[in-house]
């Protein structure tokens, strides 16, 4: 019987460490950047009028989204290639437009730190850190080594990925000519328009959404990221257009 015990507390703490696995939570939360430390020289976020603790959410299986002055953002694609490193395979950033010369400042070296280091792997370290005693948070590492981090807090306040943009869904994708926009419920009339981005940062289509379809006939093949404008939020979808 104490065997038969042990047996199944050994089964639950697997199970449940691997529900709560470095992955599962990086996917799952939204995460609110504390600081960039370049060189061991610590650089705070902004924190102020225009914008504040700039956001990393994960928008699909291999692409985050890294929030920044509006309407400015960058979408990085990821891969894990181990239990606790990541590669960041490629940044795409659109054109950022900070009214306050020390978020513009801020975002060039987030820019560059994220540029310079797409080749090398960061070592992802998830905390738990306690506020009160009943009170905790999540703090995230993204290590390059110990001079060169970036390092941010989960917002147990904020919609998590599965919350924020599992409703919207497109078919097919990849896709040759239309793609067809799937929303979930009442959802569609918080839409208010999107936008087709390259990967490269530019505008390429733009309109309301009519019909749940968007028109992909006369662009090329290749990937972009298409942002759907709602209730003062953005949400992403990548897509990738093939032509014959």
């Amino acid at each position: 019987m104490y065997k038969l015990c042990i047996c199944i507390l050994m089964i639950f703490v697997c199970c449940t460490t691997r529900s709560n696995s470095i992955e599962e939570q990086f996917r799952n939360n939204t995460w609110l950047l504390k600081s960039i430390t370049i060189n061991n020289i610590i650089i705070n976020s902004p924190e102020n009028s225009e914008i504040s603790q700039p956001t990393l959410i994960v928008i699909d299986d291999n692409s985050c989204l890294f929030q920044k002055c509006a309407p400015g953002f960058s979408i990085g694609s990821f891969s894990f290639v181990s239990e606790n490193q990541i590669l960041f395979n490629e940044y795409v950033t659109t054109p950022v437009f900070c009214q306050l010369l020390t978020n513009e400042i801020f975002f060039n070296d987030f820019d560059d730190f994220i540029n310079l280091n797409l080749a090398n792997q960061f070592t992802i370290q998830i905390s738990e850190e306690y506020i009160s005693p009943n009170q905790s948070f999540l703090r995230l590492e993204l290590i390059i080594d110990e001079n060169n981090r970036l390092t941010y807090y989960n917002s147990p306040t904020a919609s998590n990925n599965d919350n924020e943009f599992k409703y919207i869904k497109l078919f097919p994708n990849p896709v040759s000519d239309f793609v067809e926009i799937d929303i979930s419920g009442d959802q569609k009339e918080l839409i208010e328009s999107y936008i087709l981005y390259d990967v490269t940062g530019n505008i390429v289509l733009k309109g309301k959404l009519i019909e749940n379809k968007i028109d992909l006939r006369y662009l090329k093949s290749g990937f972009y990221f298409l942002c759907f404008n709602y209730d003062r939020k953005k949400s992403f979808k990548k897509i990738k257009i093939i032509k014959n």
